[in-house]
């Protein structure tokens, strides 16, 4: 991975190293910071529905607040 991110990308060691993923970033929710999949065990939501709402443009209240509808 630090290979790929100084050869491939341009980064400097320092930022490969010290780079954090945009996807494993904190989030900011209701007074604290939570990862995606925190808020996902809480809000009982699978972590793949969660980043095909993201995708979709769904706001975060709407992607924890929406029940996933279970097909049969």
């Amino acid at each position: 991975t630090i290979y790929n991110r100084i050869f491939r990308t341009g980064m400097s060691f320092e930022d490969a190293i010290t780079y954090i993923d945009p996807r494993d970033a904190k989030i900011w929710w209701e007074g604290k910071e939570y990862t995606k999949k925190e808020l996902c065990e809480i809000h009982n939501i699978p972590l793949v529905n969660f980043y095909d709402r993201q995708h979709k443009g769904w706001s975060l209240h709407k992607i924890l607040t929406t029940p996933v509808v279970h097909k049969i």
